[in-house]
């Protein structure tokens, strides 16, 4: 686990049984609201990306209002 100084995650690695096995997740913050996760092979080569927004305003503020997954190899 990598994590910034703020403590929030950046890097998270997790293995079956070999480093071949491995998948890597990467956090993209925006103050104390994570609006990225990108999911990746052992080979660091990225394979799925999910968006997040966030209310801004009214009694939903700071809530999650969208989360948009992309298939990285074929933009759906």
């Amino acid at each position: 686990y990598v994590y910034d100084s703020a403590g929030r995650l950046l890097r998270e690695v997790t293995a079956a049984s070999t480093a071949a096995d491995a998948l890597v997740t990467v956090h993209t913050w925006a103050n104390n609201e994570i609006t990225q996760s990108e999911y990746r092979t052992a080979s660091d080569q990225p394979y799925l990306r999910v968006n997040y927004t966030y209310h801004a305003s009214g009694n939903a503020m700071g809530r999650l209002a969208t989360e948009t997954w992309t298939d990285v190899a074929t933009g759906a």
